[in-house]
C-alpha cells in the first residue's frame, strides 16, 4: 500500500493506493473472483467496510460527474463495475471513493473547509475533456468549494520505459 506523503499528513482525510503487493485490481487482466479478493483484502488492510465504498469505472469517457452520499444506490459494488462517471464527489465522511487506473492518473480533491472529497479519472482523453476541471465544479456548486483552498493530489501511475517494460517505481 502507498500514500502519498503530503496528503497523509492532512487530518481527517485518509487515502490508500494499491501496489503490486496487493494483487492486481482489475479484471482486464485477471481471472474476476481474484480480482474481488484482491479488492476485498486490499479494503480489509485499509480498514474500510465494502457497503461503505463508491466505486467508479471509468474505462471510457462518459463524461458524466456524480455526488454520491450514503443514500447512492451503487455503494458498495467492488465487481467488476461500478459508478459509470470520470469524477465522483462526497461530503460523508463514511464513504470512501475508489478508482482502479493503471496508465491513467487519479486525481484526489480535497475541500478542507466542507471536508468534502472528490476523485477524478485523468487520462489523456480525459484530460483532454476537462475532467479535472469538472469534478471542481461540481464541488464548487454541492458544497461551495473555493478551488482556492482546495488541496489536491496526483496519484501515481504506471509507464511503459525502454524496451516496453512497466514500472511500478515513483519518478521524481
Amino acid at each position: 500500500m502507498y500514500k502519498i506523503p503530503n496528503l497523509d499528513k492532512i487530518l481527517g482525510f485518509k487515502h490508500y493506493i494499491s501496489t503490486v503487493d496487493d494483487g492486481n485490481m482489475s479484471t482486464l487482466f485477471c481471472d474476476e473472483a481474484k480480482v474481488l479478493q484482491n479488492r476485498r483484502r486490499f479494503l480489509e488492510k485499509c480498514d474500510i467496510e465494502e457497503q461503505d465504498i463508491a466505486y467508479m469505472y471509468s474505462k471510457e469517457v462518459h463524461n458524466k460527474f456524480i455526488v454520491v452520499d450514503k443514500n447512492s444506490k451503487d455503494l458498495g459494488i467492488i465487481e467488476p463495475y461500478g459508478i459509470k462517471a470520470d469524477g465522483i464527489i462526497t461530503s460523508d465522511p463514511n464513504i470512501a471513493l475508489m478508482l482502479i487506473v493503471g496508465d491513467c492518473i487519479t486525481t484526489l480533491f480535497y475541500d478542507p473547509i466542507s471536508h468534502a472529497i472528490g476523485i477524478a479519472h485523468c487520462g489523456t482523453k480525459w484530460i483532454d475533456n476537462g475532467t479535472a476541471e469538472k469534478t471542481i465544479s461540481l464541488m464548487e456548486k454541492q458544497f461551495q468549494t473555493n478551488p482556492k483552498n482546495l488541496i489536491v493530489g496526483i496519484g501515481p501511475s504506471i509507464f511503459i520505459g525502454v524496451q516496453n517494460s512497466y514500472s511500478n517505481e515513483p519518478i521524481n
